[in-house]
């Protein structure tokens, strides 16, 4: 089983430096232990030696606590003297330290403006999730695959245990590994805002926030072949399925699967936005908020598991978050009927036929990035990464109601030379947008002074407005020899029915419930 603690303080003070003017200051220190096996005698946690000895043998593992090392195709290698590796793996970070300062400002003798700051650091810690691939790495695992057939088996004969668990091992291993000088992922927060308070019932606010995230977590291909040399290009060219084989042969680790995944806390991640908000109420009924923003997020890997194109170049990466949605305008509203208070006279009738609620959210939101892919390895490494073709234009749009589901057209991507990266970026256009609107009725029956009940009736995309979500396409779905008298492999491409097809997002949706409150 594994573990870790976690131990943290915080110092914190206030100054009115005058009646106008506060500021707020503390400072958070934490210290982190790493993800550790409980059992140190039984620790079952490792990671790949990126190290020059661990190229010169194929690509090792190394064992948490211990001076042993895993070698694929031979097996564990004893040691001697000190662990090769801490037990936890990653070394221990003492040094997050989190300030934190914000100001008050009423720069008036009414009182109706505020203008407030703030900057803050924050460090965020690794999951358990990656932690599960760690101890996937072998000696604790690996998979073997036999058939009862000759000449795995002779014939007519059962296997023996001695095949199911063979002397050497396979390689081609393993899937995840952290790098042991990870330092905690940083964020750098700020926010500045001015707030004024318009008659009694209206507030209105424009507001900036903006952070940068360093030392995010990139799961790095470290095991990505380089592209191939002239020579070997043309072999590829003519023999395009001997593609993993020889990435395999020129790859940095032969023994270690090219999908293996090192995660490396070196990526970065941006985010300005401003929002200008409405809030107030009108009459002794109406309760409304409106907020409208206008956004940038941009990153070089929006998930720990999302592994870059180009390994050698890491931020080429860098595009729009997955997350990032450059407008939304978001506006809410209750509004308490009057029924059972102008149209009907005495209790009974006010406790039964008063009480209700009708509300609703509008939400007018710019559409999620999407990528593109080839969808086949025209690079010629190993397939391991993602491959994006070439662009030569803007991208084609169509409207999804007259062209039965297709949202982008293919006309403007290509395929990259052979044994090149294309030119295109991850999440680098943005997909439909979404209009959208939720109403509800809501009546509350009391019953006695402390208990109630709650009737609810709600339309989620009321208007049943047709709404597309687009997550990306791709263009091809194999690559074929080439046919004879040329030297040119064959890429297949999808149909154009089946390219840049979008989703429906769920048509309206009606519920009613019922709540006892006491």
């Amino acid at each position: 089983m594994v573990e870790r603690s976690v131990y943290a303080g915080y110092l914190q003070d206030h100054w009115n430096v005058s009646r106008r003017l506060t500021i707020s200051a503390g400072l958070r220190y934490e210290f982190p232990q790493r993800w550790h096996d409980r059992d140190t005698g039984l620790n079952r946690m490792g990671t790949l030696d990126v190290s020059a000895v661990s190229r010169a043998m194929g690509g090792r593992f190394l064992l948490g606590g211990s001076p042993d090392y895993y070698l694929p195709g031979q097996g564990v290698v004893q040691g001697m003297g000190r662990p090769l590796i801490r037990g936890s793996l990653v070394d221990p970070a003492w040094q997050d330290f989190q300030p934190r300062i914000g100001l008050a400002y009423r720069p008036f003798n009414d009182n109706k403006t505020a203008i407030r700051a703030g900057f803050g650091t924050y460090f965020a810690l690794q999951d358990a999730n990656s932690l599960a691939f760690e101890m996937l790495s072998p000696p604790f695992l690996f998979q073997n695959l036999l058939i009862n057939l000759p000449p795995a088996a002779p014939l007519g004969q059962p296997l023996r245990d001695s095949q199911f668990w063979p002397p050497s091992p396979p390689t081609g291993v393993a899937s995840e590994g952290d790098d042991p000088r990870n330092r905690d992922p940083r964020l750098y927060q700020w926010t500045a805002s001015a707030q004024h308070q318009i008659a009694n019932n209206l507030l209105l606010s424009v507001e900036y926030l903006g952070n940068h995230g360093v030392k995010n977590p990139f799961s790095v291909l470290v095991n990505t072949p380089p592209l191939p040399d002239s020579q070997e290009l043309a072999l590829l060219l003519a023999y395009p399925s001997l593609n993993v084989p020889l990435a395999t042969a020129r790859a940095p680790f032969p023994n270690v699967a090219l999908r293996y995944q090192y995660t490396k806390n070196i990526a970065q991640s941006w985010y300005h936005a401003m929002n200008l908000k409405a809030e107030g109420r009108w009459g002794s009924r109406l309760n409304f908020s409106a907020v409208y923003t206008w956004s940038k997020a941009l990153d070089m890997a929006s998930a720990e598991q999302q592994p870059p194109a180009v390994t050698s170049n890491l931020s080429l990466g860098k595009s729009y978050s997955d997350y990032d949605r450059p407008q939304r305008f978001v506006a809410s509203w209750m509004y308490a009927l009057p029924l059972g208070e102008t149209w009907l006279n005495g209790p009974r009738w006010k406790k039964f036929v008063g009480g209700w609620t009708v509300s609703g959210i509008s939400t007018f939101e710019s559409g999620a990035p999407y990528s593109v892919n080839m969808g086949v390895d025209t690079s010629f490494t190993g397939g391991s990464a993602p491959s994006y073709p070439d662009v030569v234009g803007p991208p084609v749009h169509r409207d999804v109601r007259e062209s039965n589901g297709i949202y982008l057209t293919s006309q403007n991507f290509i395929a990259p030379p052979f044994g090149h990266y294309g030119n295109l970026a991850r999440n680098a256009f943005h997909g439909p947008g979404i209009n959208n609107f939720d109403l509800a009725l809501l009546k509350d029956l009391p019953l006695t002074e402390r208990l109630r009940v709650q009737l609810r009736g709600e339309l989620f995309n009321a208007f049943n407005h047709a709404q597309f979500a687009f997550a990306g396409a791709t263009l091809a779905s194999s690559i074929a020899s080439p046919p004879p008298g040329s030297s040119t492999p064959v890429i297949q491409y999808l149909d154009s029915s089946n390219f840049g097809r979008a989703a429906a997002r769920p048509s309206r949706l009606v519920q009613f419930a019922a709540e006892v409150i006491w």
